[in-house]
């Protein structure tokens, strides 16, 4: 099993509120080393700090966690 994909998953299910912005974005990225994600949703870019989440990947080192979101406004 994948154990990035299993992170994020995990990281999702705990973090009901960010649902939305993984839905709609085409693009995302987890930084688990400086705890922060960015999206991409169309023209928009933004990123957000993950700190006030509480998640702590249990690697040391730092992961890059991406993934393609299909976009749903079709």
């Amino acid at each position: 099993m994948d154990y990035a994909h299993l992170n994020l998953e995990h990281f999702f299910a705990r973090n009901d509120d960010l649902d939305i912005i993984k839905d709609r974005s085409d693009f995302v990225m987890i930084n688990n080393f400086t705890n922060e994600m960015m999206y991409r949703d169309g023209e928009v870019e933004g990123t957000i700090d993950l700190n006030q989440y509480y998640y702590k990947n249990r690697s040391q080192a730092a992961s890059f966690i991406m993934m393609e979101y299909k976009n749903h406004r079709e």
